[in-house]
């Protein structure tokens, strides 16, 4: 599962459907992801997403608007705030550490 959720990186997905592409009900698939991994699939996701985020940050001149659209957020502001909450940083921040 963390190769197909790497490998669609710029995919929206809903716990229901990582579980269903791991033919496992939704709660079950949790659990087992909250106990190998001590996170959530979905904070998982949004992690990998705000860490390839900061990767085109500081390697590409991309604007912050474009990154988001390409990780799968529609809404670039709602992308600053989780990117934040997670990183600790707005997007322009991490372009510039």
């Amino acid at each position: 599962m963390i190769e197909y959720i790497q490998r669609n990186i710029g995919q929206r997905f809903t716990l229901k459907e990582l579980a269903a592409n791991a033919n496992m009900s939704p709660n079950y698939f949790g659990a087992l992801f909250l106990k190998r991994f001590n996170s959530t699939p979905i904070d998982y996701f949004n992690r990998l997403k705000n860490q390839r985020a900061c990767e085109l940050l500081t390697t590409t001149a991309l604007p912050v608007g474009l990154i988001s659209e390409q990780l799968g957020y529609a809404d670039s502001l709602y992308f600053s705030r989780l990117f934040k909450k997670i990183m600790g940083v707005f997007p322009r921040g991490c372009r510039k550490a």
